[in-house]
C-alpha cells in the first residue's frame, strides 16, 4: 500500500510542479485615443493587438487577429446582377461575392433594387448602396467607413494608436481605410508595431511608425 501511495504523491507533485512553471498567457494589447476636438474617443484591449484611429467625430477601434485578420480588399473589382431584388437579396449577393457578412437596411423596407455591376471597384458599390440606406460589412458600419476615409484623405490630422500589430497587417488596415496602396517596401514585414501618435495625417504616420519600427511603409 506505501509504495502505491508514494507513487501517487509523486504524480501530485509533477503535476503540480508542471501547472506552477506553465507560461502565463500573453498580456493584452491596449489601444486608446480621443479626437482633438473632443467628439469622440474610444479606447479596448485586445489579445492580438489593436487599432484605434480618432478623426473628429468617426472614432473607429478594432482588434487584429479573428475575422478581421483577412480584411476585404475595397478595390477589387466585382460583378454584381440582381433584378428587383428585395435587401436581402442585395446582401446575400454581396456575402457570396465578399466572404463577408452584410446587412443592408434601405429606409424604405420594401424597396426593391436593380443592379447590373461589371468589373466595378467593392467600394463604389457599397458607396451606391449606402445612399439607398444602412450598410454593415465584415461588423463595421460603411458610413463610419466613409467619414474615416474622407478623413485620412483630406490630411486631417488625427490621434492614432496601434499595439502589437505586425507592419504587414497595420498597411492592409491603412489600404482598407484609404483606399491607397499601404506596403511594406523594406524590412520584416512581421515586424511588430506600437506607436500612438496624436495630431498626425496619414503620411506623417507612415513616416514615423517606419523610423520606430526599423521597416519602411510606403503610399502609392
Amino acid at each position: 500500500m506505501r509504495p502505491l501511495l508514494a507513487a501517487i504523491t509523486l504524480v501530485s507533485l509533477i503535476t503540480i510542479t508542471i501547472a506552477a512553471i506553465a507560461p502565463s498567457p500573453p498580456p493584452f494589447a491596449s489601444c486608446s485615443c480621443a479626437a482633438e476636438d473632443g467628439s469622440c474617443d474610444v479606447t479596448g484591449n485586445c489579445p492580438q493587438g489593436c487599432f484605434a484611429y480618432c478623426p473628429s467625430g468617426r472614432c473607429r477601434f478594432i482588434c487584429a487577429g479573428g475575422g478581421y485578420e483577412e480584411m476585404l480588399e475595397m478595390s477589387a473589382l466585382i460583378t454584381l446582377e440582381v433584378t428587383n431584388g428585395d435587401s436581402h437579396r442585395v446582401a446575400a449577393e454581396l456575402k457570396r461575392l465578399t466572404g463577408a457578412e452584410v446587412i443592408f437596411n434601405p429606409r424604405r423596407p420594401d424597396a426593391t433594387f436593380t443592379l447590373n455591376v461589371r468589373d466595378e471597384p467593392l467600394w463604389n458599390v457599397l458607396d451606391t448602396l449606402s445612399s439607398e440606406g444602412s450598410l454593415q460589412i465584415a461588423k463595421e458600419d460603411f458610413g463610419h467607413l466613409k467619414s474615416v476615409r474622407q478623413s485620412f484623405l483630406s490630411g486631417e490630422r488625427m490621434s492614432v494608436c496601434f499595439q502589437k500589430v505586425t507592419a504587414k497587417r497595420l498597411a492592409t488596415d491603412l489600404s482598407f481605410l484609404t483606399g491607397l496602396d499601404v506596403h511594406v517596401e523594406a524590412g520584416n514585414p512581421k515586424t511588430l508595431i506600437y506607436y500612438t501618435g496624436q495630431g498626425v495625417n496619414l503620411q506623417e504616420i507612415v513616416a514615423q511608425v517606419s523610423q520606430g519600427a526599423g521597416v519602411q511603409l510606403a503610399v502609392r
